[in-house]
Formats: structure tokens, C-alpha cells, sequence
């Protein structure tokens, strides 16, 4: 029998009101075991709350909370079994954070994806984002250049000095990736929702189509 377990998990983070009249948003923070099949990922019976966090907090709040166990099972831990037959090495380790595109922009510590650089891919401006010529490999938001950005932002001592580095680039004071999970590459780990993207697109198009049919074409579409 291996002695070696392996945990890996994908985090989902988002707000929700709890109150039907007066929205006072409050966080939750899930996670997925990863190596369930599909099937069972879907079902919302695996999906496991983590956190719950209280009104006026936000994502580094709680990725403050949870940072130095997140690091500490991403390094790996030596547990017994319940038996005290053996001893396991185990890792619990994330691979990936799932939400919306406002959402994995805070994850990933980037600006607004309404700001001037607010693309989490690359650093593409917000004028261009129609200029199917550029090459966005060339520009693109690596993990290293990005931990060495947001190195020189905490390095800088004033308020002027971090917002005029913070405007140029895009980016934050750092998201949740970087407190919790400093290993994983926050570019591929922040995966892009087709929900939000791709679906919305596709609504106008249908609604298009919609728009020049007659009441029969309607009902046959």
C-alpha cells in the first residue's frame, strides 16, 4: 500500500445576499475535490464549504484566514491513520480558482477587466482589445514577471509610488493566489468563464436571429 495521498482540490469564490429586501453581500468560499469524475464534480452534494466570510470582508480576509494551513498542506504533512497502522504523507493542494470574470480578476490580483490594462491574460489595452494583429504571447501576464511586479509594489513606501506602478501595469496589491497558494501559476489557475463570455455573446446573436423571424419562425427556432 502507497503511503503517499495526494488531495487536490479547485476553489470556488463568490458573493451572495442572504436577505430578500436589504443586500448585504457576504462571501462563501467552496472547494472541489479534483479527482472526482465529472459527474460527481457537478453535483452539489461535493461541492464543500470552506468559509464563510461576514459582511465587509472581502477575498484577502479570508485568504489571510486560511493562508498559513493552504501553505502548510500544500507543502505536505505526515498524518497516522485511524487504525495507527501507518504513517501517510499527505498533500492537499489547490489547481484551480473558479468564478466569473470580475471575480478571477481579484483573484489573481489584476485591475477591473473596465480598466485600461484590465485583460488577466496579458497587457493588452483597453482600446486595442479589438486589434486582432497584436501579439498577445509577446505581452502576456506571466506568473514570475507578475510576482516580480507585485514585489516592487510592496517594496515602494508611498501611496503615489504604488498607485502610479498599480495604473501602469494593471494590477492590485495581490490577490488570494498569491497569500494562500504562491506555487500555482496564477495565469492558468484562473481559468476563463465561457459562461460569461462565450453564452452572453451567444444570447445576442440569438437575439438577433429572433428579432427579423416572424411568430412561426419563432416557434420553429
Amino acid at each position: 500500500m502507497s503511503n503517499f495521498i495526494s488531495l487536490p482540490y479547485t476553489i470556488f469564490i463568490d458573493g451572495f445576499g442572504l436577505y430578500e429586501n436589504a443586500y448585504h453581500s457576504l462571501s462563501g468560499m467552496y472547494i472541489t475535490p479534483a479527482g472526482l469524475p465529472y459527474t460527481l464534480r457537478e453535483k452539489i452534494s461535493k461541492m464543500y464549504v470552506w468559509m464563510l466570510g461576514p459582511f465587509g470582508s472581502d477575498e484577502m480576509d479570508m485568504s489571510k484566514a486560511i493562508g498559513p494551513d493552504c501553505r502548510l498542506m500544500d507543502h505536505g504533512v505526515v498524518i497516522k491513520r485511524l487504525d495507527q497502522s501507518c504513517e501517510m504523507n499527505t498533500r492537499m493542494f489547490c489547481l484551480a480558482y473558479n468564478g466569473d470574470m470580475p471575480q478571477q480578476n481579484k483573484l489573481a490580483g489584476v485591475k477591473s477587466h473596465k480598466a485600461e490594462k484590465g485583460c488577466r491574460s496579458c497587457f493588452i489595452l483597453d482600446k486595442n482589445l479589438g486589434n486582432l494583429s497584436i501579439d498577445v504571447k509577446a505581452i502576456g501576464r506571466y506568473h514570475l514577471p507578475m510576482q516580480r511586479l507585485l514585489n516592487s509594489i510592496h517594496s515602494t513606501t508611498t501611496k503615489s509610488g504604488k498607485d502610479k506602478i498599480s495604473k501602469e501595469w494593471g494590477i492590485t496589491l495581490g490577490g488570494p493566489i498569491f497569500t494562500c497558494h504562491p506555487c500555482i501559476d496564477f495565469q492558468r489557475s484562473c481559468p476563463v468563464d465561457p459562461m460569461h463570455a462565450e453564452y452572453r455573446i451567444s444570447k445576442y446573436f440569438h437575439s438577433c436571429i429572433i428579432e427579423i423571424l416572424t411568430a412561426k419562425g419563432v416557434t420553429a427556432y
